[in-house]
Parts: structure tokens; C-alpha cells; sequence
């Protein structure tokens, strides 16, 4: 496993608690790769019920990487085949 999947995933865990009386079962996946042109493919492959993206925190004086991130998670929302949940952090 890629350096840092295994802290993507304990974050992914705690931030998604499992209540057993729902009958809710997530499957927690990390992938590194260009995530606007794979998420459709993901999401597909896994009959994905809602895709949950982490969406950095802005940097810098103009907050660059909050546009840039804002850039690639409106194509992943206009190209995924389920709903799409972002979280900021």
C-alpha cells in the first residue's frame, strides 16, 4: 500500500462512524490517481450508494488550492454516477 493510504484510511474510519441497526456497511477504498478521469470508473466498479472526497484546505495568501480544488471536484461532480459528499480539511 502507498505511503499514507493506511492514514487516509483510520481518517476515513473515524470520520464515518457504523451504526449496525442501519444496516450501513461503507467500503473504504484510497486510490492515487488522477481523480477527475477516475472517479466515474470508481464509482462504477464499486456500485458506489455516495462517493466522499477530501477537498484540501486553502493555502497560501489567495487560497490557490481551494480554487484548484474547487476546479476538480465540480468535474467529479458533474462526471460521478452517484451522489458526491466533499469534505474541506
Amino acid at each position: 500500500m502507498r505511503p499514507g493510504a493506511d492514514f487516509a484510511l483510520r481518517q476515513m474510519r473515524e470520520l464515518v462512524s457504523i451504526d449496525p441497526e442501519l444496516g450501513i456497511y461503507p467500503d473504504y477504498a484510497v486510490e492515487f490517481v488522477p481523480v477527475a478521469e477516475q472517479s466515474r470508473r470508481f464509482c462504477e466498479e464499486r456500485d458506489a450508494d455516495i462517493l466522499v472526497l477530501g477537498v484540501p484546505a486553502p493555502r497560501g495568501r489567495w487560497g490557490t488550492a481551494t480554487h484548484l480544488a474547487r476546479t476538480t471536484a465540480q468535474h467529479i461532480v458533474g462526471q460521478a454516477t452517484c451522489p458526491v459528499l466533499t469534505a474541506r480539511g
